[in-house]
């Protein structure tokens, strides 16, 4: 028997062939795939053919075929299209079984990847032979739309009725709340001519013909001094609305303006029968005004932001005004439609959870105290085209009001959480405020907001007080994009250019710093008089300085060319530990101005500076990589976290920094003031970087502008560095001098000032003069420092007594 079914899928497969496109299905062939159930595949292993069968035993025998194919497309083509679809290959009704053979174009596959199409799918084969020839014995219970006229419709139940003859008649009612009208009507349920049952109304309807119709603004008129003036305005400019051709924005304005001039407030009564209608009327409003096609047509936008929004703007105004009537203040209130979402919510001052608005919004006022109002609407039709400064709409629109808040409350902060379209772009966000006191009513980024990342796929606006708030995106021509899209520092060349002559200069200033401070010739030249030995350690620290400047401006320009990410973690962290290192180096610099005159040994102090530097070197590199490292991952090779990571350790560094500077001023005299004014304006200038990126977002994978100023500010703190160590600074400007032979070399002090300036050989011969003096006092002083050096071996009067005798003699010396 296995042979046997083996070896007809052979033949069938041969004569099918390998490629089910090109072949025509025979009766044969079908007959032979119902009654094994074979489910067969094209050549790519895709399945196209589905056998089914039902208990028809209530129909008759000539059940059309024809019928099945045009009512199963018809009931498809909304929800899957033309490119898909079903089709009745082959029906047989057998014994009172229906067996169908479904053909799946282009293949089963695709309609099942389809999820709206697969859901109509299911719905419709879970009882095929109801849809296509009416149900068996009897009418099931169903919900049908009744046609009041030309624009309203509502839906009424009809209730299973069980049917062995012709027809059946039932009882209904035309129920028409908002017009206050409840009429008694029958219906049938009658047969058809395959033996199946449908619901049968009258010619005329269940509720007649022509109830209000057509409706106009003069009827509006005539209807004015009506007790139920109010319902019916609903009703006839919902059919204003919606049966409009030309000037619809117009239509809804004129509609908008009679209700909120007219019927300000209704009465409790009226809104309960009105409320769904009304609901009804906000939707199609908003219906009618995304999908005009006044909006876009052909690719080109022909409105823009201040002439929609004002109507979207008085839509939900007006939603939160009738919550606010009808409803009492200490209630919860949610409702929604088809496009609004608004709900009112108690809120306590302790409340700090997020209530939802619909499915992409969510708002919390913390720190507040009474009743919230706030409608939304989602971002959907020719709303995403609306722009404004090459602005639109990123995800919707939400209105927040305090209904029964004092003055004082407005300032209370409104945090709101917008979820993001799925088609990410990359392009920024701005959270954006209606202004409402200009005559062009749009959404424009507002100061009273500012925006946080709640998620990867939610952002944040925390709003000062109530108003109308949207998350907005910038959009435009290449040429706007081009940041977004391209990092313009690492295109133009100039960019490099600048870094590569920077890094040349420092080199060369670091290789005449090393010269100095290895020549004893140069090493003479940049000495001054008093204390000359001490100043050659600013030397030491200028070196420190420009070889960390130098690492700083090659990691910054690598970042900027970087192309693969994977790289950006050696490269982020080592500048990261770069620029913190110089942060201290700066630090260490203010505590040599303060101390390098007041210490008894200076080298010691050196020494225990740049163990200080190296040493945070070290700790930074070995923090940064345990708790940083895979976190820069973005432009530049930036950090994530940019205030944690990167602008909370500068700026504590920096702090500490002026911190040691102000200490210069306590105590005299105040030596190195020039230096002291260049660590000054050096951290300054760094600190200027560091405090823009306070308020700034977190780094993104393109350029921004506070980021892009973070490298401008690093060039021209290299520069700074380079000018203020090599070019200068008093000592080096006396060597230069000397290797240039200038035999007049000015002594510049910024301490004090001298009585006049001395020329360098004088003051070499002016020592050597002298030198004989120099031996006699080193002399004396070595045969009294015996009794200052032996403890306890001296009285106070015998070392005054002996200074005293001293001193007579050093005066008769000098003279």
């Amino acid at each position: 028997m296995m042979i046997q079914w083996m070896s007809a899928l052979v033949v069938l497969r041969i004569v099918m062939g390998f490629k089910t496109k090109s072949f025509k299905l025979d009766d044969s062939v079908a007959q032979y795939m119902i009654s094994n159930e074979y489910q067969g595949y094209d050549g790519y292993t895709f399945l196209i053919y589905r056998p089914v069968q039902y208990n028809c035993t209530g129909y008759f025998d000539r059940l059309d075929r024809d019928r099945a194919v045009f009512v199963l497309h018809e009931k498809l083509l909304p929800a899957c299209g033309y490119r898909k679809t079903v089709s009745v290959a082959h029906f047989k009704l057998e014994n009172n079984v229906c067996h169908f053979l479904l053909k799946y174009e282009p293949n089963r596959e695709t309609l099942e990847t389809d999820k709206l199409c697969n859901t109509t799918l299911g719905k419709l084969l879970k009882n095929l032979p109801e849809v296509i020839w009416g149900s068996q014995w009897g009418c099931p219970t169903k919900y049908i739309d009744i046609h009041v006229n030309s624009y309203y419709t509502y839906k009424t139940v009809f209730f299973e009725t069980a049917a062995a003859s012709l027809s059946q008649s039932t009882v209904t009612y035309c129920d028409i709340p908002i017009l206050q009208i409840r009429r008694k009507s029958t219906a049938k349920c009658q047969m058809n001519s395959f033996g199946g049952y449908n619901w049968v109304t009258a010619k005329e309807g269940i509720c007649g013909r022509r109830i209000l119709d057509p409706p106009t603004m003069g009827t509006i008129n005539i209807l004015r001094k009506s007790q139920i003036f109010c319902q019916l305005a609903v009703f006839l400019i919902y059919g204003l609305i919606k049966t409009a051709q030309e000037n619809v924005l117009h239509q809804i304005s004129l509609g908008l303006e009679v209700l909120q001039t007219q019927c300000v407030r209704f009465a409790p009564w009226e809104f309960a029968v009105a409320r769904l209608d009304y609901f009804k009327l906000m939707d199609l409003i908003l219906y009618r005004i995304a999908w005009l096609e006044e909006i876009a047509q052909g690719g080109k936008i022909k409105k823009r932001q201040w002439d929609i929004f004002p109507l979207i703007h008085l839509v939900l105004r007006d939603v939160i005004a009738r919550i606010h009537d009808y409803f009492s203040s200490e209630i919860d209130v949610f409702l929604r439609s088809q496009y609004i979402y608004a709900y009112q919510h108690v809120i306590e001052p302790t409340n700090t959870v997020w209530n939802p608005c619909g499915g992409q919004f969510a708002v919390k006022v913390p720190n507040f105290k009474g009743p919230v109002l706030v409608s939304c609407i989602h971002r959907m039709g020719g709303l995403q085209l609306l722009q404004h400064n090459h602005r639109l709409l990123a995800s919707g629109y939400v209105m927040v009001e305090f209904p029964e808040a004092e003055e004082s409350s407005y300032e209370t902060p409104v945090h709101i959480a917008f979820g993001l379209p799925v088609f990410l772009n990359g392009l920024p966000y701005d959270c954006a405020e209606l202004v409402e006191n200009e005559p062009r009513k749009s959404f424009r980024p507002s100061s009273r907001c500012r925006m946080e990342v709640l998620d990867e796929s939610i952002m944040g606006c925390i709003c000062k007080g109530p108003g109308a708030y949207a998350l907005i995106q910038s959009v435009g021509d290449m040429a706007f994009l081009r940041p977004y899209f391209f990092n313009h520092l690492a295109v133009h060349s100039w960019t490099r250019y600048i870094h590569e002559a920077l890094i040349v200069l420092l080199i060369g200033a670091l290789i005449f710093l090393l010269t100095i401070r290895c020549s004893r010739k140069l090493y003479t030249a940049y000495q001054t008089r008093s204390r000359s030995s001490r100043r050659i350690y600013w030397v030491d620290l200028a070196i420190i300085i420009l070889f960390l400047e130098v690492a700083r401006l090659i990691l910054q320009i690598t970042s900027i060319n970087m192309q693969n990410y994977q790289y950006c973690n050696m490269v982020g962290l080592a500048t990261l530990v770069i620029m913190f290192t110089i942060s201290v180096a700066h630090l260490a610099c203010a505590i040599v101005a303060f101390s390098l005159v007041r210490t008894a040994s200076p080298g010691i102090l050196m020494i225990q500076l740049g163990c200080f530097i190296y040493a945070s070197l070290v700790a930074s590199t070995i923090c940064y990589y345990i708790f940083t490292w895979g976190r820069y991952m973005r432009i530049n090779c930036l950090p994530e976290d940019h205030l944690k990571m990167m602008v909370i350790p500068m700026l504590t560094v920096n702090i500490f920094t002026l911190i040691a500077l102000s200490i210069y001023w306590f105590l005299r005299p105040y030596h190195y003031m020039f230096h002291w004014f260049g660590v000054l304006l050096d951290t300054v200038l760094g600190m200027t970087a560091w405090i823009t990126l306070i308020l700034s977002p977190a780094p993104e994978f393109y350029l921004t502008k506070p980021y892009e100023r973070l490298v401008f500010i690093t060039l021209w703190q290299a520069l700074f560095s380079l000018c203020f160590h090599c070019l200068l600074e008093p000592g080096i400007i006396r060597t230069i001098c000397y290797l240039c032979s200038c035999r007049c070399v000015k002594h510049v002090d910024s301490v004090t000032t001298r009585r006049s300036a001395m020329l360098l050989p004088k003051l070499i011969a002016f020592r050597q003069k002298h030198s004989g003096i120099r031996a006699q006092m080193q002399r004396i002083k070595s045969q009294v420092a015996p009794k200052f050096l032996v403890r306890h071996s001296y009285r106070p009067s015998e070392v005054l007594a002996s200074v005293e005798r001293r001193r007579g003699y050093f005066e008769k010396v000098r003279s």
